[in-house]
């Protein structure tokens, strides 16, 4: 689908790649959805957690981690050194950070699968973006297989698509925020596979310094009003939520190892691609 760079990597990768991905944002959505749906109970009282900014600052801090030491691993500590120019960056940690908020916001006013269903429509912003800063081109062809696509998923958009702790007339802002959410997304991915395309950057390095930068805003978002204090309160109080969070960092950090090799070896409309076929319609919990 389109012009651009040849793929040279092995189908039978992309394979492993795909299924990578839907495993680890299963896992992933199951877990975000439990955290910001359903109370904790502290000392014999419910407690419902909200501070998305403290799950993002937990998934980036982690993927940073993780990309260091595979760096380390296997090509030694130089390999910490960027391998493209710092500010290259930063726009891709915004971007980044501004698509997972607005998920994790979202999930409070409506329900994961229609968040699911919503992420199905993420090829037609993906391409156009992918044109706009990666020079790459598209036939009619790919443009009406992609509307479709989204009319598809739009068909299954009925009934209730009201989260559990959300009152039935605010699902409206849930909605806004996932079109913020694909937007964002959109963008990040076009804006990694330029950075593939611009400079010879490894997958684990771009790790590194995406979640890097993207952990530091993260981190500056949370200490004032308390966030950050609330949240370590009730990761020390709460083994579920600390069980949770770390099947939610897993699925994080292994979702990004998965997504960031596949933009780099087949690029960003492949991956919205994989990711639009990964979400079957769910029923309606």
């Amino acid at each position: 689908m389109g012009s651009g760079p040849v793929v040279t990597a092995s189908p039978w990768k992309g394979i492993v790649y795909a299924i990578g991905i839907v495993v680890s944002l299963v896992t992933y959505s199951y877990c975000q959805e439990r955290i910001m749906t359903r109370p904790f109970v502290v000392k014999g009282e419910e407690r419902l957690f909200t501070e998305t900014g403290f799950l993002v600052l937990a998934n980036r801090l982690s993927a940073a981690a993780a990309a260091a030491v595979m760096l380390v691993a296997f090509d030694g500590v130089r390999a910490l050194a960027p391998q493209a120019p710092i500010d290259r960056f930063p726009l891709v940690s915004v971007a980044n950070l501004l698509a997972t908020t607005c998920q994790y916001e979202a999930l409070k006013w409506i329900s994961l699968p229609t968040q699911a269903l919503l992420k199905c429509a993420k090829l037609i912003p993906v391409m156009v973006l992918s044109t706009l800063l990666s020079k790459r081109t598209y036939t009619t062809i790919d443009y009406s297989s992609a509307v479709l696509v989204g009319l598809g998923t739009a068909s299954f958009m009925n009934g209730n698509i009201t989260s559990r702790v959300a009152d039935q007339g605010n699902s409206w802002i849930g909605l806004v925020l996932m079109f913020g959410n694909i937007f964002f997304d959109s963008l990040l991915m076009a804006y990694q596979e330029r950075l593939f395309l611009g400079y010879r950057l490894s997958s684990n390095s771009q790790m590194l310094y995406v979640n890097l930068f993207s952990g530091l805003l993260s981190l500056l978002s949370c200490i004032p009003g308390g966030a950050l204090r609330s949240s370590l309160s009730l990761l020390s109080s709460s083994r579920q939520f600390a069980r949770e969070l770390c099947l939610l960092t897993l699925g994080a950090v292994s979702a990004q190892f998965f997504i960031t090799s596949t933009i780099k070896e087949f690029g960003a409309v492949f991956f919205g691609t994989v990711i639009t076929v990964s979400y079957p319609p769910p029923a309606n919990r």
